[in-house]
């Protein structure tokens, strides 16, 4: 038996390295683009294998080398020429030196998935005109003493860094782009990058970080993007940004657990355009917070657990994001400008009412969300004349009346939602200037019937959605002018009867008609309806499908067919077939155990009787009542 199992690993062993690419983590091969200036090394096995591989890639003809550094190998004979190097399906813990002695003008050197364990020092220094150093997706521990001054772009993202040292960057006088993140940093040096003065991009993301040093980016002039998100920063130092200026225009900071902002962090940051501080701990925004930083077009502040906004505390933007957060109310003193506002977001809050002033003066909106939220006086929202709106969403909110006139001035409106309030009824006219309405949401709104004319204006609508009303009836006509409506959400309803006059003569746009959770009795005139229309049926039946349909989700109607509600249950009855398996494989099983408990008690048995010559009589009372083995006399 033994020899059996050390046979069997043999051979999948020698299957594993067999079919294992880089199994012996030895490069074998390589290939050169035409101009010889891009070298990949390839690690397998054989060169047919390395062919097929190229040939499956359907890469451009390759020069193919396979004696990589023997001296009849003219294709390598100009090696100064290659200026990239690849790795290719391997998985080295170390880069053979021969490479960097037979290279050593390559400009970038991608080692990134190889599986790195460090970057040795001949790696970055074999070559003087290294610029770009892509190791990510390895097992690097910690990054080398020093980088040399010509490199311009290093990633390291992607492993396993502890610490970062000072001396790594002591001569990275020209290092433009640094990324470090998805890695196990905990602490940072106050000085770490002082020498780096070309710097800018830094990400630091996805680390352990707890505090940002107050000198960190002391002389980082030409920093234009950080990047601390998914930290554990807690605290920063106010000045820490102190010397940015104009030249950082991206700043990001969130999920952290930031619980305090104070007015000077900002204060010289005049060039800042993008900041993100969303999914942190803010309780409150301090006045004049961003009130300096006059370029910033994006703040998103969203996920924090923000109730209280100072006066003055952010600039004209573009783009503000508030959402999810503690705010119960809004004060003009709060914000400067809304004239160049493009996106407003104020979903998932406790606001109850908008100063009227402050929708006014956003002119230039475009997107505004208001959902789940305790707005109940529609009144108050009174967009200004020619706006730009496109989509507004005032879902989950608690408005009863939505006859006003402010949807007049909302001739480019594409997006409307309004379900999930208190709405009952809706006049003839709520709607008339919404040409370019594409979607209109008012599901779960109490509304027992709609106004026939309710939708006429509606001429570009492609989606609408009436679930979850009180519908018990939809009168002739009612989506007559709506020739380009795609699907059209009817479900849980009290709707009897549905009957295609209330659609255009020929949808021929319209895929969807979902009439689910109603209490429908008969479908009327979808005769002539074309294939591409599905009418949505789940729990009823057609006469003529028996007990089919219950479990047809979508029904291509051809003909009038009556419906009747879903027949109750009736008793389950199992097919004997089933019985016959439930047998077939109960009986084995009961088997087996029997047998295995009569071999686990011979078992016993046989272990007291061999036990008798060794211990004595003691002993095997003993073990014979550990395994519960009664009948003892025979042994006496």
């Amino acid at each position: 038996m033994n020899l059996r199992l050390v046979f069997i690993t043999i051979i999948l062993i020698e299957v594993y390295f067999e079919f294992s690419a880089c199994s012996f983590a030895e490069i074998n091969g390589c290939r050169l683009s035409n101009d010889l200036k891009n070298i990949t090394f390839v690690c397998h096995n054989s060169e047919k294998d390395i062919i097929d591989k190229i040939a499956n890639e359907k890469i451009v003809p390759n020069y193919y080398c396979n004696n990589l550094f023997g001296e009849g190998n003219n294709i390598l004979t100009n090696r100064t020429a290659v200026k990239e190097m690849h790795f290719l399906n391997c998985e080295l813990k170390v880069i053979p030196n021969i490479i960097f002695q037979h290279f050593t003008n390559y400009q970038i050197l991608v080692t990134s998935g190889l599986g790195l364990e460090e970057v040795r020092p001949l790696y970055v220094n074999a070559s003087s005109k290294l610029t770009t150093l892509l190791a990510s997706h390895d097992k690097i521990e910690r990054i080398p003493g020093h980088f040399p001054s010509h490199i311009k772009v290093i990633d390291l993202s992607y492993n396993h860094i502890g610490g970062i040292v000072k001396a790594s960057f002591d001569e990275g006088s020209k290092l433009q782009r640094l990324n470090i993140s998805f890695n196990n940093i905990n602490g940072l040096d106050d000085n770490l990058f002082k020498n780096l003065s070309e710097l800018r991009y830094l990400s630091l993301s996805h680390n352990q970080i707890q505090t940002i040093p107050s000198k960190l980016f002391s002389n980082n002039e030409k920093l234009t993007e950080i990047n601390l998100s998914n930290n554990s920063i807690d605290q920063f130092s106010s000045d820490v940004f102190a010397n940015r200026g104009s030249d950082l225009k991206i700043l990001d900071l969130s999920w952290n657990k930031i619980t305090e902002l104070t007015e000077q962090l900002f204060e010289k940051t005049m060039g800042l355009k993008v900041l993100n501080i969303s999914n942190n701990y803010l309780t409150g925004i301090p006045h004049d917070f961003l009130i300096k930083v006059t370029n910033l077009d994006i703040i998103d502040l969203s996920f924090n657990k923000i109730s209280e906004i100072g006066a003055n505390a952010f600039p004209s933007m573009k783009s503000l994001n508030l959402s999810n957060n503690g705010i119960s109310e809004l004060k003009n003193e709060s914000f400067a400008g809304f004239d160049k506002l493009v996106s407003l977001q104020f979903a998932h809050n406790q606001i109850a009412s908008i100063p009227i002033e402050m929708i006014k003066m956003a002119v230039n909106l475009i997107e505004v969300n208001l959902s789940f939220n305790n707005l109940d006086k529609i009144e108050l929202l009174e967009f200004p004349d020619e706006s730009k709106l496109r989509l507004l969403d005032l879902s989950h909110n608690k408005f009863v009346h939505f006859d006003t006139p402010f949807l007049r001035n909302l001739v480019e409106l594409g997006h409307l939602d309004i379900s999930w309030n208190r709405i009952e009824n809706l006049s003839a006219e709520v709607f008339q200037s919404l040409q370019n309405l594409v979607y209109l949401g008012m599901s779960n709104n109490p509304i027992k019937e709609v106004n026939d004319n309710l939708f006429s204006q509606l001429i570009n609508l492609r989606h609408l959605n009436l679930s979850s009303m009180y519908l018990s009836k939809l009168l002739p006509g009612t989506f007559s002018n709506q020739t380009a409506l795609e699907d059209v959400d009817l479900s849980f309803n009290k709707i009897t009867s549905l009957n295609s006059s209330i659609f255009p003569p020929l949808p021929n746009q319209l895929k969807l008609i979902s009439i689910r959770n109603n209490t429908l009795e008969q479908l009327v005139g979808f005769k002539s309806y074309p294939n591409t229309t599905k009418i949505q049926i789940d729990g009823y039946y057609c006469e003529d499908w028996n007990y089919l349909l219950p479990q047809l989700k979508w029904y291509n109607s051809s003909k009038p067919l009556p419906c009747v509600p879903k027949p109750s249950a009736k008793k389950t009855i199992v097919n004997p077939n089933t019985w016959i398996l439930i047998v077939g494989i109960t009986v084995p099983v009961v088997i087996i155990i029997i047998a295995a408990g009569l071999l686990w008690r011979f078992y016993c048995q046989k272990k007291i009787e061999e036990s008798l010559d060794h211990s004595g009589l003691s002993y095997v009372r003993s073990l014979a009542t550990e395994f519960d083995y009664k009948p003892l006399e025979e042994f006496n």
